[in-house]
This record gives C-alpha cells, structure tokens and sequence, in this order.
C-alpha cells in the first residue's frame, strides 16, 4: 500500500514481505515482515513487474489520515506470517478462531488498512483476502472504487509515472481472479460475490 506520512515527503510503500529488497525507513536495512520502504527504491530494487491500481474516492479525513499513520507505527516491523497455513487454520475452524494480529501477510495487511479506514465492511476477516483480490474486477470498495491496473514497472525497466501517487493508493499485484465464496462465521464476513454485469 503507497502511503504519504507525516515528515516524509516522498511516498512510502508499507509491506509485508519474507524479506524485502529495499531498507526500511526507520531500520535503514531490508527487514522480513512489516517494513515501510521508498516508493523510488522499490521501483529501483524490485526484479519483477510493479503495478498499482489508484483508489478513487473521497479524500482521506483528518481523523483517517490520523489512524492510518498510528496503524503504520503499530504494525510496523510484525514479522511477516504464511498466508497458506493461516487459511488453511481458518478453514480447520470454520474461519471461527480469533485473527492472529501479531503478525501479517501482504494482502491481509492492506485489507486491515482497508477495513479500519472504512473501505471495506468492518465485518470482513482481513487474513480471507489474498492479493488476487485487489486486481480483481470483483473488488469493490466502500465509499470509493479501485481504478485500472497502471505499470508503473515492467520486468527490469521502469515505465514513467504520469501523475503523483497519492495517499490513497494500492500498490498491488496483477490479477484477476473471482472473489471468494461468500461465508459467516461469528460476527465476520467474507467480502461478497459481485455481479459480471457492467455497470
């Protein structure tokens, strides 16, 4: 997810990964798990293709620009957790167990940040989406909606970046695969099916 803070000009990429490529702001070393990293960097180090899809929607409040810079400061340096075993736990359970917070995988990260700032449901289980969600067409926000895919890297070459990156932006990776299976189990849901109507 790029995100602008408070008393850092340039955008910043939060991730979770098993070991990032580029250092960490605050470390100065590349980290595993949560790390926030330059946007500029990311697009220097990274091997592979990098593309991002614009969040369009009202901008964010006082009050959300607030939270999600108190949020980027707690989750920052959580070490980074296998998607594969935490969704297979879920399902063991019948998605019934409490969200393990200590720690994050990428996708489940940005759909925490979704969550708490209000662009998804509060109900939705945040560890249920996998990054083949955001590049999906299925993927519908609250109070907003995801635009196309823009490359803002192709392999080892870098295409240019014709607008700023806001604050409000997701960096995510290309996909398009169909939402989830819609289930309720306690007080989360997963995100709903979405019609293949246009609209």
């Amino acid at each position: 997810m790029v995100v602008h803070l408070p008393g850092n000009p340039d955008p910043l990429v939060l991730e979770s990964t098993t070991l990032s490529e580029s250092s960490d702001v605050t470390l100065g070393c590349p980290v595993a798990g949560v790390a926030l990293v330059p946007l500029a960097d990311k697009l220097r180090d990274y091997p592979g293709t990098v593309a991002l899809r614009r969040r369009h929607g009202p901008p964010l409040s006082d009050r959300q620009q607030q939270l999600l810079a108190r949020m980027v400061k707690r989750l920052l340096h959580r070490p980074y957790k296998n998607y594969v075993l935490c969704n297979a736990l879920d399902v063991l359970t019948g998605f019934t167990r409490k969200p393990d917070q200590r720690g994050w995988f990428c996708s489940e990260l940005v759909a925490e940040l979704y969550r708490r700032l209000g662009w998804l449901p509060r109900q939705t289980r945040a560890s249920s989406l996998v990054p083949g969600h955001f590049g999906s067409r299925h993927m519908r926000l609250q109070h907003g909606k995801l635009g196309a895919v823009e490359f803002l890297k192709a392999g080892s070459q870098a295409i240019a970046i014709h607008a700023r990156v806001s604050a409000t932006t997701s960096a995510v990776p290309v996909a398009d695969t169909p939402a989830i299976v819609p289930r309720t189990a306690g007080r989360e849901t997963l995100l709903p099916p979405q019609s293949h109507a246009a609209g």
